[in-house]
């Protein structure tokens, strides 16, 4: 097993679908992930893999992956270690109106580049000091090719998180984000609308979904 000591800084540590995750920092240099899965779980979503792809695909402009390696402990466990470089920057709590643009922005460097991070949440936006906006974690991702119909509906899915998490809800900054995203990936009103309807739907069941815990 790896000694987590050479990792940096323990900032966080949890228990996920009976897994261990782990996440260091070393100085300003890079973010470490490690996680311990146990081998009666025969099946795991492996966010490693995700996480790696999509820096791989975004490349400039986003933190270099630098790999992962995993191997079997002596417990049985496999053990996975995933680094990439730290992204300098202070936890969103909110998005501003003037920061839509830059919003707008993010996002369609991330969809060009046929990615969906399939995680808007606010946790996982970091603002530096020039005032830009960073994802830090792409360990759910999605992938396909920009423009086709089922990226659409990836992109409106997507979007139903980022309106419910990160914009709270806000119709009115909603509509001036989306308006300034289709600007930026030229759709057409087609293409723009089909996104809405498919954000509509996912918001939808996420509603009857916990509706139907209650």
């Amino acid at each position: 097993m790896a000694d987590a000591g050479e990792f940096g800084e323990l900032l966080r540590q949890r228990w996920r679908r009976g897994t261990l995750r782990e996440i260091y920092i070393k100085g300003n240099d890079r973010v470490t992930k490690r996680y311990l899965v146990p081998g009666s779980i025969r099946r795991y979503p492996e966010p490693w893999i995700c996480e790696h792809r999509a820096l791989e695909k975004l490349g400039e402009g986003f933190p270099a992956s630098f790999g992962y390696r995993a191997r079997e402990t002596g417990e049985g466990e496999l053990e996975v270690v995933f680094q990439r470089a730290y992204v300098e920057g202070e936890p969103v709590s909110g998005i501003s109106d003037d920061e839509l643009e830059l919003l707008a922005d993010l996002m369609m460097r991330i969809h060009l580049r046929g990615v969906i991070v399939n995680d808007a949440a606010i946790q996982n936006f970091v603002r530096d000091s020039k005032g830009r906006l960073h994802v830090i974690d792409f360990g759910k991702a999605l992938f396909g090719k920009p423009g086709t119909l089922l990226f659409h509906a990836l992109v409106g899915k997507e979007f139903a998180k980022l309106h419910n998490e990160v914009l709270n809800e806000n119709e009115s900054r909603y509509r001036c984000f989306l308006e300034r995203y289709s600007s930026l990936m030229q759709l057409s009103s087609y293409s723009s609308g089909w996104i809405e309807l498919c954000r509509r739907i996912a918001t939808l069941a996420r509603k009857t979904r916990r509706s139907l815990r209650r």
